[in-house]
């Protein structure tokens, strides 16, 4: 874990990127969530990599959230990403100027419910600002949904959409993400993977 975080880190500055930086990271086995703090735990095969990489440049930061695997995972948690995907892609095509933020929640709700078939559900957070200053607007709980909800768009604003989906039995869950600005035509990616396991 602590060499994994070190090459990224490495890979960011040999890049003209700057400090600090975060890096959410944890691996095991179905696992859901990274950690704040590296540990000395091996690798070991079918490990779940998790977390989130954010790369600062120029004083702007971006981020992303890519799940990886060191090996096969069950059908039921690529069925599980898969919605995830279907969500994020959903929620983008929404991203205009004048859509409340209310809106793109609507749409992540249903999404999760359609295309997961009842067996998984959307979870919070779906997205936060991003790009210069802090993280508003932002919402990670249902503390204060309500004013979030009436947020509207404006053309420019620049969030990590990173939709998580749950499953409605167990614990398991799935998530994945990416730097978005808001257009007249929809949520822009700034980057450029696929999304998808690697």
């Amino acid at each position: 874990d602590i060499l994994f975080r070190r090459y990224i880190l490495d890979a960011m500055l040999e890049a003209g990127g700057e400090l600090p930086s975060l890096l959410i990271f944890g691996s095991g086995p179905g696992l859901n969530s990274g950690q704040f703090v590296p540990g000395n735990r091996l690798l070991q095969p079918n490990d779940m990599i998790v977390g989130e990489v954010e790369a600062h440049y120029a004083g702007y930061s971006g981020q992303v959230i890519q799940p990886m695997s060191l090996g096969k995972q069950p059908d039921s948690y690529m069925e599980q990403l898969r919605v995830a995907i279907a969500c994020f892609d959903a929620i983008r095509e929404h991203m205009r100027p004048g859509t409340a933020i209310g809106t793109l929640m609507d749409v992540y709700e249903r999404t999760a419910e359609k295309e997961g078939k009842g067996r998984f559900a959307f979870s919070h957070p779906m997205m936060h600002a991003r790009g210069l200053g802090d993280e508003r607007p932002a919402q990670f709980g249902d503390v204060g949904i309500d004013e979030f909800r009436r947020i509207e768009l404006q053309a420019g604003m620049t969030f990590v959409l990173k939709p998580r989906v749950r499953a409605t039995r167990g614990k398991r869950t799935a998530q994945i993400g990416d730097t978005v600005v808001v257009t007249k035509s929809g949520g822009q990616r700034l980057g450029t993977r696929t999304l998808e396991l690697r």
